[in-house]
């Protein structure tokens, strides 16, 4: 394992890194793409702003808040 930086997010499963420019892919992730309908459409709830005006939100996906799924596993990853 290496670290890297991310310098540009292609869509919810490929990513580019300083060290990868041309694009890696996020192993055991299937994000739908955005031609699919499931890929396009989120309910979104703007909560605050950062300092560079960037809404922070919550945002949802058939029912499931995202924040909280993502939360979730970051914490899971931690270790014990």
């Amino acid at each position: 394992m290496t670290r890297d930086y991310v310098i540009r997010v292609i869509c919810g499963d490929i990513l580019e890194t300083q060290r990868n420019p041309t694009s890696i892919k996020l192993a055991d992730v299937n994000a739908p793409e955005l031609d699919f309908p499931e890929g396009m459409w989120v309910s979104v709830e703007h909560v605050s702003k950062d300092e560079s005006g960037r809404p922070f939100s919550k945002v949802w996906l058939a029912g499931l808040n995202i924040n909280d799924y993502v939360n979730g596993y970051i914490k899971a990853q931690e270790p014990a």
